[in-house]
């Protein structure tokens, strides 16, 4: 799975417990200061959409909470 938040501040890494349905997750304090949100336009938009989209290069690594 890959979680995807929008932060103003990618230097913290703070998280904070939040329940998703039944499951406990941990969730980026930064994301949560930010109100405002994102749109992801995909590989093959409307044209109406063409001007709005965006190649990404996504760098990952296994998040480990404390």
């Amino acid at each position: 799975d890959l979680g995807l938040v929008v932060t103003a501040n990618i230097e913290s890494a703070a998280a904070i417990k939040a329940q998703k349905e039944m499951e406990v997750v941990r969730y980026p304090v930064s994301a949560t200061l930010n109100p405002l949100g994102t749109v992801l336009v995909g590989s093959h938009p409307d044209e109406l959409l063409s001007n709005k989209k965006v190649k990404l290069e996504l760098i990952y690594s296994s998040y480990q909470g404390n």
